[in-house]
């Protein structure tokens, strides 16, 4: 539901979106969120993931890392914008396939710095130090 909000506020409202979930029934909230916001949406079956991907601009996966393989088999285009909302183990299979295709690939490790950066100007009124935050993020993931 957060990525279909974060579609409508990025600039001009992409004209529909569409889902692939593995049980359909499921995604009802989804469905609910896309209509208060005036997006179309479509909702699919986890089968037919290789052909939403064909006809996709931008990816966002929110599958747990078991199911990461699954979408790391499906036939990545270099034109994609790939974002996986995972950020640890990473590079996830999903991720990884995407990037040996050429995608553009944003980990889930900027999605968790940014909300923090959000915290920060909310508690303290005042500019996260995004260098320093991102600095921090990536020394906890190197042990």
């Amino acid at each position: 539901q957060a990525a279909l909000v974060a579609l409508t506020m990025l600039g001009p409202a992409p004209p529909s979106a569409a889902i692939a979930v593995r049980e359909p029934v499921r995604a009802a909230a989804a469905a609910q969120t896309a209509q208060r916001l005036g997006l179309p949406l479509a909702i699919h079956g986890w089968s037919e993931l290789p052909q939403l991907l064909d006809a996709a601009e931008l990816v966002i996966s929110t599958v747990p890392q078991p199911a990461s393989e699954a979408v790391a088999a499906l036939p990545w285009r270099n034109e994609l914008a790939f974002f996986d909302a995972l950020y640890h183990p990473w590079p996830t299979p999903a991720a990884a396939a995407a990037t040996a295709a050429g995608c553009t690939v944003i980990s889930g490790r900027e999605l968790l710095l940014h909300q923090a950066a959000h915290q920060v100007r909310l508690m303290t009124g005042q500019a996260a130090p995004l260098a320093a935050m991102r600095e921090a993020l990536e020394a906890c993931f190197l042990t």
